[in-house]
Order: C-alpha cells, then structure tokens, then sequence
C-alpha cells in the first residue's frame, strides 16, 4: 500500500515531460516531493567561503508546468 497523497500531477505526453508533486504521509519531515520527468538539468558543485560544499541544480522547466505548479503567473502568455 503506498503512502504517498498526490498533491497535483501534469504530464505531457508528446514529450514525455511532467512532474508529479506529491506528500509522503509516512515521512515525518513535514516535507513535499516533487518528481520531475524528461527535464534538461544542469548540476554543480560550489564551495563556500568557508569550504563548505554547496550543491546547485538547475532545472529547465517549460513555463505551461511552471504556471501549473503556481510558479508564474498565468498571464496568458505562451
């Protein structure tokens, strides 16, 4: 039996892309999870002043899913 509760989900599939956003109810983190699928990402490793690594990811995400998970506005624009 699967713990997780769909918060909101999108896929499209011509391109395979899509995200699914999602709450663990086992995990005590009070945390969500969001599976992102067929995204271009850029990953890296930066040192802080103090020597401290710090660990970047950036995610290219098409703004039709970025108005779905309420990131910008949907002004109506492509």
């Amino acid at each position: 039996m699967s713990t997780r509760c769909t918060i909101k989900d999108d896929l499209d599939e011509g391109t395979g892309q899509g995200f699914h956003l999602y709450e663990d109810l086992a995990d005590e983190r009070n945390c969500v999870m969001l599976d992102l699928e067929g995204f271009t990402f850029e990953s890296s490793v930066a040192f802080t002043p103090s020597g401290r690594p710090e660990m970047r990811v950036l995610v290219r995400i098409p703004k039709r899913f970025a108005r779905s998970l309420g990131l910008i506005a949907n002004d109506g624009k492509s």
